[in-house]
């Protein structure tokens, strides 16, 4: 770049102001996935859970009973069969049974679907816990009533309940019961935890059992880890670990981390870490010796916590004592929020220190922090305007090989703080040259440093480039061969090659003092730009994310394959070589030697979402920084956990002709029992929103039908016979059922269809052949020598007939051909719709010589009039029709001046009725469908209507059906492409020759293709069964055809014809007219 360089340098320096001169400490924020009131769930006190083997989440709130299936709550009552009361415990044994305690003692179990309750003898006071003993026991404990063993609880005669309380040495206030390996059942009472000695077979407190007991205060609950460690949590005096029976136990309080010494709920996760709730300090976590507590300050929404579990997928379930059901999905996240006061930023910038300090670019200006080894930080610099270099939107952050941080803003240009100087610097020159290529707008769209130190700074108005050691400095423009001179991205590799994105144009490859249009056949915008040792990623504005390799793409990688969104924003590697993707709509992760991608939103814990472009920083450590719409991520990718498991999927309803039958299998059901709608469900308690389905009903189909988030599948019409529905689901990871799960029914025949009915009637008619033959053989040898004497006299006269018909037929023909020529002659030719129109095809393909099917354009009156018409019939009778037909478009239009499609069809329609003279009851049928546009070219209106012929309309862009606001009937094919509907009635005499045509009008955009055609294209037979093309398979061509290159349109038109009719005849005249703006 020496030779744009100019030869001057001049600096300017200013003295370094921080609004803060205190240091404030912030907290990082922990994702909890928070269930209220207002998300379904009974009652926001929730005093304990679990996770049935069949998925669900059953929560015990003040109000009952709730189940949640991650998306949705159904909540239990009285009226479902259910105990009055709070409930207070849950339990679900080896059975599948599930145990429910309630205040006041009541009992219910849910078995098979229903509930019933079991009383127990006595009872008074609440139920506290619920466990099964190795010899499938139930144990109950009670508030006031000492405890309940229940044995052969489904039996009705063998069931044994046995209560236990103060006269057996146990007591009567059991606060829980807690199972070990090491001592069995331990109950926790008013006075301390006993055990059952069976040397002594006694109750016993477990005191002597264990070095140091807590004396002092009262235990609340114990629990026994993965590796028989026993936990005791306290009323005040905190927690209490044994590492084994005979050790001494280590003890923690608050001074030690632990979040309160009031303990109320243990439980020790399947990992080996061990979850700590308190009623008044939040939560704590316990692994290899280190602890992190949970409190408001970081994520945690309530101090009081009732219960902790954990299920399938290992999210951690959380019931509180007023903010509901929280469910925690771990530490690969964690969220920077607020850095200074109670707002939140969007953070578009982050650059690492010299150490563990970051330098964090946002909307509201700049902040320096001291990363902490609890991830809090401090926030020691808060840098705001106020002075003239400082804009407060800092939009980029480039540290120089001195470590120095270079700041790119929007309207401020480009400073730098002088690490050893601790002083802002405002290169003046820089900016100067930013300033003057942009009328004096400083606003910076890209900023990089090179392998030689060098500075490239992105700008709406060209390229700058910096030598900041001898502060000279250079403008690329479009006139130094860039592609244009609005900068949308930079990147500099480390072979010292320079990659700038151009907005709309693509990108521009400078290497050394070579500047190259990157030219890979795409107009695109790059947003971001990443290069690893294969590959250059681009990440762009509304296209997804290309693979480039060689000059060539490798790959594309769009929604369609599981991207959140088509901008991307930002692309990093982590150090496993994953690429990491973010999005307007969150982040995603893709592995490139897989190509397996992963998402992540607020569900997951990126509660941020929408990434900031270029805003993302891998650290030393290998974890990514990822700033967003709502201050900052920090990603840990060893910490990010694929979720193996498949979604729990069942099949839950069954309804035949809209009504509930029970879900039986292999049902036979009667053949008037047509319409089947089955329901199913997935549960994926990390992310029920990201569960997809697939479906295949065999019987019918062999192929799975499309993905989609529909829970039911509706089957209106099937015929007699075995069906088997079978449906999978995958989970927030994208892993997929091995096995379908089943659901087996018949439907039989009617009598008359049935194999014994087949064989009766078969009898019959084979008697009834062979009578019939054995007849008709005396007949025939009669009638053959008649014949043959009746042969020889008609064979010589055939031979003289069929001399005088093939006359007869070459005179025809001559006829027919020459009335395609003049049929040919008076369709108009296509030169006024090229005239008019960017690109335009007609694609005429007649049955016979001459054809029913004719097209029609004209210009007159500033609109450019077309029409694809299907006359009645084909070959003559039809020719004859559209010669008519095409007499009455002359007249309508270019005599009565006539443009609007609606008042031409009406005209035609009149016209046709009176030349064909129809009326009356012995009326003729014959007339014309046709599709019929109203075109001003300029302004890319169109104006149609149609007399059973719709109009295809190809947006160049996608859409969401919400966007289409017509006030007239259309139906949405796909994303891109939508039919507008014909008014369903012929050109000719019809019952509703009372109805006026209607016309429809539609504004168009570049770039969208409009289709009009007669029906013969879609009704011609042909593929490998023999069946109609149909509207389905022409919609999809139509949207393969390349739009802009008429010519191959027709070739593809053709070919596509011909390879579905095969060794079919051509049935009708076919006719399609594309259009492109």
């Amino acid at each position: 770049m020496k030779k744009y360089l100019h030869n001057f340098s001049y600096s300017l320096l200013l003295v370094f102001i921080s609004l803060l001169s205190f240091i404030s400490v912030q907290s990082q924020n922990y994702y909890f996935d928070n269930y209220g009131v207002k998300e379904g769930l009974g009652h926001s006190k929730v005093k304990c859970t679990i996770q049935s083997a069949d998925g669900y989440i059953w929560v015990g709130t003040a109000s009952g009973l709730s189940r949640f299936d991650g998306k949705t709550f159904r909540n239990y009552n009285i009226d479902d069969g259910i105990a009055p009361f709070t409930v207070n415990a849950l339990y679900e044994d080896t059975t599948g049974a599930i145990w429910i305690g309630h205040y006041s003692g009541g009992l219910s179990i849910y078995k098979n679907n229903k509930f019933e309750i079991l009383a127990l003898d006595s009872v008074s006071g609440d139920i506290t816990s619920i466990v099964e003993d190795e010899n499938h026991a139930i144990w109950i404990s009670t508030s006031a009533s000492g405890v309940y063993r229940v044995e052969n609880p489904y039996a009705n005669e063998e069931k044994i309940i046995t209560r236990i309380g103060v006269k057996e040495g146990l007591g009567n206030t059991i606060l829980s019961i807690s199972k070990t390996k090491s001592l069995g059942l331990l109950f926790v009472t008013r006075y301390g935890v006993k055990y059952f000695n069976n040397s002594t077979n006694k109750y016993e407190f477990v005191n002597d059992k264990f070095h140091n007991w807590p004396q002092y205060f009262s235990v609340i609950t114990v629990v026994e880890d993965e590796n028989m460690g026993v936990w005791v949590g306290t009323f005040n005096g905190g927690l209490y670990y044994y590492s084994n029976i005979n050790a001494k136990p280590k003890i923690y309080d608050k001074r030690d981390g632990l979040a309160n010494n009031w303990i109320s709920e243990i439980f020790s996760s399947r990992s080996g870490a061990v979850w700590v709730g308190t009623f008044g300090g939040g939560m704590s976590y316990f692994n290899d010796g280190k602890i992190i507590s949970f409190n408001e300050s970081n994520g945690l929404s309530d101090l009081k916590i009732n219960s902790i579990n954990e299920d399938v997928e290992g999210n951690i379930i959380i019931g509180t004592y007023s903010k509901g059901l929280l469910i925690f999905k771990g530490f690969a996240f964690i969220n920077y929020i607020k850095f200074v006061s109670d707002n939140s930023l969007q953070v578009y910038a982050i650059s690492r220190g010299v150490g563990s300090d970051y330098w964090i670019g946002s909307n509201n200006g700049l902040f320096h922090i001291e990363y902490n080894e609890d991830k809090s930080f401090n926030t020691t610099g808060y840098f705001k305007d106020g002075i003239d270099f400082l804009s407060n939107d800092i939009r980029f952050i480039k540290k120089d090989k001195f470590g120095n941080q270079w700041i790119g803003t929007i309207g401020g240009g480009v400073v730098y703080f002088d690490i050893g100087k601790n002083k802002i610097v405002y290169p003046y020159r820089l900016n100067m040259t930013i300033a003057g290529a942009a009328n004096g707008i400083a606003n910076i769209t890209a900023l990089e440093f090179d392998r030689d130190g060098h500075l490239w700074v992105g700008t709406l108005s060209g390229l700058v480039y910096y030598e900041p050691e001898n502060d000279q400095v250079a403008l690329l423009t479009q006139g130094n061969n860039l592609q244009n001179n609005d900068i949308s991205a930079i990147y500099c590799d480390k072979n010292g090659i320079v990659w700038v994105g151009h907005r709309g144009k693509g990108l521009t490859k400078i290497d050394g003092e070579k500047i190259i249009p990157y030219d890979i056949g795409l107009d695109f915008t790059p947003i971001s730009i990443f290069g690893d040792e294969k590959s250059l990623w681009v990440g762009t504005e509304g296209m997804g994310l290309y693979e480039i390799r060689n000059s060539k793409i490798n790959q594309h990688i769009s929604i369609n394959d599981g991207l959140l969104s088509n901008l991307i924003t930002a692309i990093a590697a982590d150090d496993k070589g994953d690429i990491f993707i973010g999005t307007n709509m969150g982040l995603n992760i893709v592995n490139p030697k897989t190509n397996e991608i992963q998402s992540f939103q607020q569900k997951d814990g990126f509660i941020g979402i929408e990434v900031k472009p270029g805003a993302m920083y891998k650290d030393n450590d290998g974890n990514m920084w990822v700033g967003t719409a709502v201050g900052m991520t920090n990603v840990f990718p060893d910490l990010l956990k694929v979720n193996e498991l498949p979604p729990i999927t069942k099949i839950t309803r069954l309804r035949i002709n809209l009504e509930d039958r029970p879900l039986i299998s292999n049902i036979s059901l009667n053949y008037k029992d047509k319409s089947i709608l089955i329901d199913y469900k997935a549960i994926c308690i990390t992310d029920a929103n990201k569960v997809e389905y697939k479906v295949r009903l065999l019987g019918a189909e062999s192929e799975w039908q499309p993905i989609t988030k529909q829970t039911y599948s509706n089957f209106p019409s099937l015929l007699p016979g075995s069906y088997t529905f079978e449906v999978i689901a995958k989970n927030n990871s994208g892993v997929w059922n091995k096995e379908p799960q089943r659901y087996s029914f018949t439907i039989e025949p009617p009598f008359y269809q049935t194999f014994w009915f087949y064989g009766f009637v078969f009898i019959i008619i084979v008697i009834g052949v062979v009578t019939f033959v054995k007849v008709r053989e005396k007949q025939l040898l009669q009638e053959k020598a008649i014949l043959e004497r009746k042969v020889e006299e008609r064979t010589v006269e055939v031979r003289q007939k069929n001399s005088l018909l093939a006359k007869k037929n070459k005179d025809i023909t001559d006829s027919i051909n020459y009335a395609r020529r003049i049929q040919r002659a008076i369709m108009p030719p296509k030169k006024t719709m090229d005239q008019l129109l960017h690109s335009s095809f007609i694609f005429y393909k007649p049955k016979d010589i001459v054809s029913g099917d004719f097209h029609w354009n004209t210009f007159h009156n500033e609109r450019l009039i077309v029409t694809a018409a299907d006359c009645t019939g084909h070959g003559v009778p039809g020719a004859f029709m559209s010669m008519i037909s095409i007499s009455s478009l002359n007249k309508v239009v270019k005599e009565n001046q006539i443009v609007d499609p609606a008042l031409i069809l009406d005209n035609m329609r009149h016209d046709i009725v009176n030349d064909l003279k129809q009326s009356g009851e012995m009326m003729t049928k014959d007339g014309l469908d046709i599709a019929l546009l109203s075109i001003e070219p300029e302004e890319r209106i169109v104006h149609f209507a149609g007399a059973y012929n719709p109009l295809y309309v190809v947006k160049a862009k996608p859409f969401k059906k919400e966007d289409l606001t017509f006030d007239f009937g259309f139906t949405v094919f796909s994303d891109r492409m939508f039919e507008v509907k014909a008014d369903r009635m012929p050109i000719g005499v019809s019952e509703r020759m009372h109805m006026n045509f209607t016309t429809k009008t539609l504004q168009l955009e570049k770039g969208d293709v409009i289709y009009i055609s007669t029906d013969g294209y879609i009704d011609q037979f042909g593929g490998e069964k023999g069946k109609k093309f149909m509207s389905k398979r022409f919609k999809n061509v139509l949207l393969e055809l390349p739009y802009n290159k008429p010519e191959q349109a027709l070739k593809k038109l053709d070919k596509r014809f011909l390879e579905w009719r095969g060794v079919h005849e051509q049935i009708d005249d076919v006719l399609v007219i594309g259009i492109c703006f």
